[in-house]
């Protein structure tokens, strides 16, 4: 489930972002959002430039 959320992402705001910034390496980390005594929950992906 996670992976597609990640596909369907907004890459034409990032790309606009990246431009704007004049930086084309970020890091991307993807995380779980945290929910006590759950088995899974859904992504929460973090761009840092």
């Amino acid at each position: 489930m996670g992976a597609v959320l990640l596909v369907a992402s907004c890459y034409a705001t990032a790309t606009a972002l990246v431009t704007e910034l004049g930086q084309w390496d970020f890091h991307l980390a993807v995380a779980p959002v945290r929910f006590a005594g759950a088995s899974g929950s859904p992504v929460n992906p973090i761009a840092t430039f």
